[in-house]
């Protein structure tokens, strides 16, 4: 009976052809001047690219070496990216894992690509193991692979509770050759008839049809044997280390609701107001010269936003393992690639859209009391307490309660667009003035939309930063005079235009999403 589940990785859970084949097709017309039709190079996808090379274009293995660096050069930034989960992979996962399954990934592919691609699709949390090929080459033959997998769960006497599931022959040839059971998925880039060939112990067509077989077996087993068995004593112990979580929010009717999504903000008003409050009262009593000036505020406040961090963290991996755990699936948020280009593109993109509407809204708004406290915010302040406070620990800080937290939850009660409304209304009440509120108002929508987009916290984050980034200095250039009027309106302009193309280009062509 199978417990223990190694995975292969492309055509197996992720649909990578289309980044494999565009850059094997890079790599043969820079190294070898050869034009190849894509359709012509999906034998590519599953064998050792290095072989591949060497069989595919008739040449030398050191040549081959140097292919797989040109192949290299586009798949690192731009082929990693084109790869998508294929439909039901992670509900599979996740229902293997409650089953107890001890799961792990053995693939041709480089140990340290898989373990991005796991975490760009947010499977990781589910393989114990995951062994790959070393970059220099080394280590590529499948059998290598399956049985270092095997070392590394400790199973070397326990073969026959393994079982290697794969899209290709080399699949099936490693297992056999390791002394394990191989189970063929069709829906992949091998033919029924090439796994067929090999003697697979059985052959699937789709991931709910292995999630039956997988689970169909053990549960049948564990029936049979009257919970004695390696599977069932296995069962036990790790029921112990399942997740056991409250109840969603709307299971406790609409009071429940409005508490879960209020939560995180009261939670960060009231503490933060207790721990400045304490931290002024101890300073008075043993510091009574200490002069409380604006650089002592916005010490005090990334001080105090330090603090909050570690908490709002826990809460916000506490939601995702009990969406999880509850099998909440369509609230998981969908994944963009969200790389070094990504960051930057945000980044410019939130700098462009806060820059367009401070005009209208400082034409329309006329709040001196909230005026005077930007202005006085950053006087005499200097620029590095101003970048570490204002532009690190509070974007952080402020990203986990609204986005984090208050947008996910209404998300999961209300849906994307109550969320997105939502979420920028309390992150404008909380900036406490007309002037910020109405601008943090805007500007959250902005930042729930990038995070819905991208599926991951430290988008907001970025967008949040970078924004905080550009008021920190362009605050201190016109300070000093360093800008004119003209200068400004030009930069103005700019940032209008880069707004408007940066955000089209993300929401419309940066579309790399997973949907299951």
């Amino acid at each position: 009976m199978w417990n223990t589940v190694l995975f292969d990785l492309d055509g197996t859970l992720t649909d990578s052809g289309e980044g494999i084949t565009k850059s094997v097709q890079y790599a043969l017309e820079k190294e070898f001047g050869m034009q190849v039709p894509l359709s012509d190079l999906r034998c590519f996808v599953g064998p050792p690219l290095k072989e591949q090379f060497m069989s595919f274009a008739g040449v030398s293995e050191e040549a081959a070496v140097r292919a797989v660096e040109r192949y290299r050069e586009r798949y690192r930034p731009k082929g990693i990216y084109e790869n998508y989960l294929y439909d039901g992979i992670k509900t599979m996962l996740r229902q293997l894992h409650e089953e107890h399954f001890t799961l792990a990934l053995t693939s041709s592919k480089p140990t340290m690509f898989c373990r991005q691609i796991l975490r760009m699709f947010n499977i990781d949390e589910y393989f114990t193991a995951v062994v790959g090929s070393d970059m220099d080459g080394r280590r590529t033959d499948k059998y290598e692979l399956i049985e270092e997998t095997i070392r590394e769960l400790g199973m070397q006497d326990l073969r026959d509770e393994i079982v290697m599931v794969g899209d290709r022959k080399y699949d099936c040839v490693g297992a056999a050759s390791a002394g394990i059971d191989c189970i063929g998925v069709t829906y992949g880039f091998g033919s029924r008839q090439e796994l067929e060939e090999e003697w697979p112990a059985c052959i699937v067509d789709s991931p709910i049809e292995l999630r039956n077989v997988l689970i169909g077996q053990a549960r049948s087993g564990a029936e049979g044997s009257g919970g004695s068995s390696a599977w069932g004593e296995k069962s036990t112990e790790m029921a112990g280390r399942t997740i056991k979580p409250s109840v969603m929010p709307e299971d406790g009717g609409v009071f429940r609701c409005i508490f879960s999504c209020v939560t995180p903000v009261a939670f960060a008003f009231i503490v933060s107001s207790v721990l400045y409050l304490s931290i002024i009262w101890g300073l008075q009593i043993f510091l009574p010269r200490i002069e409380f000036d604006n650089t002592f505020l916005v010490v005090m406040t990334g001080v105090v936003d330090l603090i909050l961090i570690p908490f709002l963290y826990m809460m916000y991996r506490r939601d995702e393992q009990r969406r999880i755990s509850y099998g909440r699936t369509e609230r998981i948020l969908e994944i963009n690639a969200f790389g070094a280009a990504a960051v930057l593109i945000v980044a410019l993109f939130s700098i462009g859209f806060a820059d367009t509407i401070q005009v209208p809204l400082g034409m329309l708004i006329h709040d001196e009391v909230g005026e005077e406290i930007n202005a006085s915010l950053f006087k005499d302040v200097g620029l590095v307490v101003q970048f570490i406070s204002l532009c690190a620990i509070g974007p952080a800080c402020e990203e986990l309660i609204f986005r984090g937290l208050v947008y996910r939850r209404v998300r999961d009660l209300l849906g994307v667009w109550s969320a997105v409304f939502l979420s920028a209304v309390f992150f404008g009440v909380y900036h406490q003035n007309l002037t910020q509120g109405v601008f943090a108002f805007f500007f959250g929508i902005l930042l729930a939309a990038v995070y819905e987009h991208y599926g991951t916290i430290w988008a907001a984050i970025a967008a949040h930063a970078a924004n905080n980034l550009y008021a920190v200095i362009l605050n201190a250039l016109l300070e000093r005079e360093l800008v004119s009027d003209t200068g400004y309106f030009i930069v103005l302009v700019i940032s209008a235009a880069a707004a408007i193309s940066l955000g089209f280009y993300i929401f419309k062509f940066d579309q790399k999403k997973n949907v299951i």
